[in-house]
């Protein structure tokens, strides 16, 4: 199977990167993938709008995304 693994944004590499060796393991799920990604994002103190990025109008943080799961 060939794999794909995108992003848009100007930090999706540090995504890529992060998430490229656990999409190659046939141990892991897509879920750990997206996982990974995420965490990597949101970890990384150079990337100021995810994760302990830029407050909303109330002046607190929100979450910036999900994964959410289908039981399908």
């Amino acid at each position: 199977m060939k794999h794909l693994l995108l992003s848009t944004w100007h930090f999706g590499r540090l995504a890529n990167e992060a998430g490229w060796p656990i999409l190659c393991d046939r141990e892991r799920s897509l879920l750990d993938v997206l996982t990974v990604a995420c965490e990597a994002v949101e970890d990384a103190e150079e990337v100021l709008t995810v994760g302990r990025g830029y407050p909303d109008a109330a002046g607190m943080l929100s979450v910036d995304g999900c994964i959410m799961l289908s039981p399908r």
